[in-house]
């Protein structure tokens, strides 16, 4: 998305330049666009001299070809073409997204699961970037039993075009996580929710509730809560419970 420029000179056949202004010249960019300006357009131009801008909105890590500029003096191609070397700017928070899974809202995130969100990283252009790590920022936050927002420990990593941000819940609540540019806005996508479920039954972690004793004859209520090995309730599958009375002494 930056201007870059240079400049072509043409000499005759002794080496002399020449100041003609009316000799054509033609630039053909490969990607982008090439604009050429004379002494005419810029009186800080030699006469016969142009000066090519050259701007291209595709870098390098994503074009499917390098960015040249094909020269034409007078009817005759250049030898060879001038060579652009087009790096994509720092990251932007419009242009990068999270990459959804449905896996996320429908419940089938286990306590206890890992868990890795995906963030492409993009600049204002939409050309893929490594990030720096200072470029993005990810919370993990969730609401316990008692009203407290909380913070889980995450992990955030960049590759080329990405950054995981990769956390293991091990409460069965919604989760929000957020990512966020240097800047402090949120990255498209964010914040995402993450729906995490009890696990399997625990027998060393569920409990009995209940009175311990009473009158003879009188009739005692025990209750079994099924916990899984996090502490969290579990409401739903099946487990198989038995109860024994000792004899009598």
């Amino acid at each position: 998305g930056r201007t870059t420029s240079f400049t072509i000179t043409c000499f005759d056949e002794f080496g002399n330049a020449v100041t003609d202004d009316d000799i054509p010249v033609v630039v053909s960019p490969t990607r982008g666009t090439a604009t050429i300006l004379s002494a005419a357009d810029d009186v800080s131009i030699q006469p016969g001299s142009r000066v090519i801008e050259f701007s291209s909105t595709m870098s390098d890590n994503t074009a499917s070809h390098p960015a040249q500029v094909l020269v034409n003096i007078a009817g005759v191609a250049a030898p060879q073409p001038v060579s652009v070397v087009v790096q994509p700017l720092g990251l932007s928070s419009v242009s990068s997204t999270v990459v959804s899974e449905s896996t996320w809202a429908d419940g089938s995130i286990i306590a206890g699961q890992a868990v890795s969100i995906t963030v492409l990283t993009r600049d204002e252009h939409s050309n893929s970037i490594t990030a720096a790590l200072d470029d993005l920022q990810a919370a993990v936050m969730y609401i316990n039993r008692e009203g407290t927002l909380l913070e889980v420990s995450s992990n955030l990593t960049v590759a080329d075009g990405e950054a995981v941000i990769a956390f293991q819940p091990q409460s069965a609540v919604m989760y929000g996580v957020h990512v966020v540019s240097a800047s402090g806005m949120h990255v498209g996508g964010s914040p995402v929710s993450v729906l995490v479920t009890h696990g399997d039954v625990s027998p060393a972690h569920s409990v009995v509730l209940g009175s311990r004793g009473g009158l003879i004859g009188s009739q005692l209520s025990l209750q079994v809560v099924l916990l899984d090995k996090y502490g969290n309730s579990v409401t739903s599958g099946s487990a198989a419970v038995t109860a024994a009375v000792s004899p009598e002494y």
